[in-house]
């Protein structure tokens, strides 16, 4: 697959941040599953903790990819303040990140389509019955040249596993793969570019 290389690449050196978890929500095990105590009551604060505790290892499972957007996601603007729970992303807990190009996503300032290159990510992980958490996919749109999709309006579309994996991307190897993540967006509300927004109560700038 072709990358999409960027000049800036910063700060890819994410440190630990030190949320206070309480102390059965700490990890038990390095790597990508931890266990937390009474699950179906997770709070937005308690899922956001469970995140800052993960968040690093979800970059380094995504950057086996080899896709330098995998690196460089967490560095970019977050427009929402904890995860939340997305019945379309099969109700994993997602976050959105957007680069510079793509900086109204997320405060209903659209008006007109995105830019070539603007970049919205999303991370994921889920939590079982039983209170495991689980790494999941890294979701990516990048906006693309005129002409490059125009049933997507030009948005490519690529899903990675927490392996690492590129499970399918427009135009590119496994593109049957994310060709629902199309369908999907192309029902969003006109005047949105096929974006859908995140809800109020974790928007950021409320």
């Amino acid at each position: 697959m072709v990358f999409r290389w960027f000049t800036c690449i910063a700060g890819l050196g994410l440190a630990f941040v030190g949320l206070s978890l309480k102390a059965q929500d700490r990890p038990q095990t390095l790597g990508t599953h931890m266990m937390i105590a009474d699950p179906a009551s997770l709070s937005d604060a308690r899922a956001e903790a469970v995140y800052q505790s993960i968040k690093d290892t979800l970059r380094r499972q995504y950057m086996k990819s080899g896709d330098p957007v995998a690196a460089a996601f967490q560095t970019w603007r977050r427009p929402n303040r904890e995860p939340y729970r997305s019945g379309v992303h099969g109700q994993r807990f997602i976050n959105h990140y957007a680069n510079d190009l793509a900086e109204d996503y997320g405060d209903f300032k659209l008006g007109k389509p995105f830019p070539e290159g603007a970049i919205i990510v999303k991370d994921s992980f889920a939590v079982t019955e039983s209170g495991g958490v689980m790494s999941g996919p890294m979701f990516l749109i990048e906006k693309k040249e005129n002409g490059f999709n125009p049933s997507s309006k030009d948005w490519l579309f690529m899903m990675i596993k927490p392996s690492g994996e590129v499970v399918g991307i427009t135009n590119g190897v496994g593109a049957s793969k994310v060709r629902f993540c199309a369908e999907c967006h192309s029902q969003a509300p006109d005047g949105q570019d096929q974006l859908y927004f995140m809800p109020d109560s974790v928007r950021r700038n409320n």
